[in-house]
């Protein structure tokens, strides 16, 4: 049986101006800013938030090149392994695809980010006004985020090798 593969984009876009007021696109990951060439960039948004085979990149990037009309100078198995390589897509694999799914996931963790109060009040006013969204499930952007102690073990893992909390007995 084959091994089969699944793949997906990480980190968060943003729109940096540098100093001649031009505007470029940054992946923030890990507190890490990268800058991606315009064929990167269509590959790590065609990712974002999706979750395709190796085949299926192949074909939505030459959907998305053709329908545009743009000239790519590298193929998209190029910038395909040099974001896997610069860790800006993440892959998972297994037996079947399900293996594959929980390999994949298994290596994702989310972090919550905190942002300013206003951006949070807006979200607040957009979810309860707009999406209606019931106060007592919108009030929670205002919460701090509270982690268990395996939580935060496990966030340390990649700085330092430690031991796992030990659970207490009671007897």
């Amino acid at each position: 049986m084959a091994i089969k593969t699944l793949y997906t984009a990480v980190g968060r876009f943003e729109r940096r101006t540098n100093g001649c007021n031009r505007s470029c696109p940054i992946i923030l990951l890990g507190g890490q800013e990268y800058m991606a060439d315009m064929q990167e960039m269509v590959i790590w948004s065609m990712l974002n938030w999706r979750i395709l085979r190796w085949d299926d990149i192949a074909q939505e990037y030459e959907k998305l090149a053709t329908a545009s009309g743009y000239c790519t100078e590298r193929s998209w198995e190029d910038c395909t392994n040099r974001l896997l390589t610069r860790g800006l897509l993440v892959s998972g694999s297994g037996e079947t695809e399900y293996d594959a799914l929980y390999d994949l996931l298994g290596s994702l963790s989310i972090i919550p980010t905190s942002g300013p109060f206003f951006l949070r009040l807006a979200s607040f006013v957009k979810l309860t006004l707009l999406a209606h969204v019931p106060v007592s499930a919108a009030r929670k952007l205002f919460q701090k985020d509270k982690r268990t102690k395996y939580e935060l073990w496990s966030c340390a893992l990649p700085d330092k090798p430690c031991s796992p909390p030990q659970r207490s007995s009671s007897a």
